[in-house]
């Protein structure tokens, strides 16, 4: 898509990604992202400097995102940063004071990486 690239040659794990939003490039630290969320075509990534929507789809944000353990799919609108969870229940997990839903198709991996 548009929107995204990575910064790596190869498959060695980046620790950052580049995101094109507003007509222009924005290097986002990985471990500084609070959460997504997808807006249809477009993704809201949620970082502890602010927010930036950017043209993608959380699918292909969660494939960009795979190799990096903290960033994990919750619901089909949500992909997390576990290190940024405050709390969390069998239902939903508090980032930055929000509350975002597990769905049911990723509750049992999402609750075994909370708990790890």
């Amino acid at each position: 898509m548009e929107g995204l690239s990575s910064q790596k040659a190869d498959e060695k794990k980046s620790d950052h990604i580049i995101l094109k939003s507003d007509s222009k490039n924005h290097k986002v630290i990985i471990d500084e992202i609070l959460y997504i969320e997808s807006l249809d075509d477009y993704v809201k990534v949620h970082t502890i400097n602010g927010k930036l929507v950017c043209y993608s789809r959380l699918v292909v944000m969660e494939e960009l995102l795979k190799n990096h353990n903290n960033m994990v799919r919750i619901h089909r609108s949500y992909m997390i940063n576990i290190s940024h969870a405050k709390s969390f229940t069998n239902f939903n997990v508090e980032i930055d004071g929000k509350e975002l839903p597990i769905g049911r198709k990723y509750k049992e991996q999402v609750i075994s990486k909370l708990q790890a």
